[in-house]
Parts: C-alpha cells; sequence; structure tokens
C-alpha cells in the first residue's frame, strides 16, 4: 500500500495538471460547437421573407411591396441540426462528468499523503505536503471549472434550449413527448 501511495505522491498531481488541460480543450471545443447550434438555430427561427414588387418604379407611380412569408421544409433543416446537435451535447455531457474528477483526485491525494505521513516516521510533512498541494489542485480546478460550466449552461445551452423551443412551437413539431400523451393506454 505504501508502495501505490509513493507512486501516486510522484505522479498524482501531474496527472491533474493533465487532465485540466485536456478539459480546457474539451471546453473550448463544446464552447464553439454549442456557439454555432445557437445560431444554426437562430438562423432556423428567423422567418423568411420574400417582397415583391417592382424595383425601380416609374415617376409618380405607386407600387405594391408584398411579403410573404416562405414555408420552410424545417423537416430537412430542423433534423439534422438536432442531430449536430445532441453530439455538442455529449462533448458537454463528458466536460461536466470530467470536473467531478478533479474533486476526487484531490480527496485521493489527501488520503495517500496522509498515509505517507502515517507510515514514514522520519518525514511527515513530505505527506502531509503532497495531500495538501494535491487537495487544493483538486479543488482549484474543479471550482474554476464549475464556474465555466455554469456560465456555458447560463449562456449558450440555455439559448439553444429556448430556440428549440420556439421553434417547435411555431412549426408544430411533434416531438416524441407529444406523440406519447396523446397515445391511449
Amino acid at each position: 500500500m505504501l508502495g501505490l501511495c509513493s507512486f501516486l505522491a510522484n505522479h498524482l498531481n501531474g496527472l491533474i495538471h493533465a487532465l485540466a488541460v485536456i478539459e480546457a480543450g474539451i471546453l473550448v471545443y463544446t464552447g464553439l460547437q454549442m456557439f454555432w447550434r445557437k445560431r444554426e438555430i437562430e438562423a432556423l427561427n428567423r422567418p423568411q421573407i420574400r417582397k415583391t414588387g417592382a424595383s425601380k418604379p416609374a415617376p409618380g407611380q405607386t407600387v405594391g411591396v408584398y411579403e410573404t412569408r416562405l414555408d420552410k421544409k424545417w423537416y430537412e433543416e430542423y433534423n439534422p441540426f438536432l442531430e449536430r446537435y445532441q453530439r455538442s451535447s455529449s462533448w458537454y455531457r463528458a466536460f461536466s462528468l470530467i470536473i467531478q474528477l478533479f474533486t476526487l483526485l484531490g480527496i485521493l491525494g489527501t488520503v495517500a499523503g496522509l498515509y505517507i505521513a502515517m507510515n514514514e516516521g522520519r518525514d511527515i510533512y513530505q505527506g502531509v505536503e503532497f495531500a495538501l498541494s494535491s487537495t487544493v489542485l483538486g479543488i482549484i480546478y474543479a471550482v474554476v471549472f464549475k464556474v465555466l460550466d455554469i456560465g456555458l449552461s447560463a449562456w449558450l445551452i440555455n439559448a439553444v434550449e429556448e430556440n428549440i423551443e420556439r421553434f417547435e412551437k411555431s412549426y408544430q413539431v411533434e416531438t416524441d413527448d407529444a406523440r406519447h400523451e396523446g397515445a391511449a393506454p
């Protein structure tokens, strides 16, 4: 057991830093993906209007301009959008789950460091130093990434979800939930 704890003392903080770099990469990728999904659904929600009428009327002539809303073939655009959104969401879920690993790795370092401190009578401070450093690293990264997670969720993901709901209401998209609610038991 002491060998395992010594191994952790030599490598755990490096692992926490490496995981933070990976997590930052996933955050950037997820943020960009969600940003593009937000733009896509906003474009789908924008009404397409065609104006008809003469472009250059003759002097003194009144020309009527008529606006008509073009019917979108929402199923051709919306279903591929939903597939892309679901793929982006899976990256976001991975990002959210990894945040929890920082806390767990910090606790693992605490326990391993205290075990080292109790079993090595000559240098108790080495074990305590490792216990505290891994705990601090784990907590700092967990807090930073959780704050970024809340910001990403509040800003981008909620905006995409609201736009999806707006699109489904305006085009009366039948969702799986609505189909099941209307079905007789």
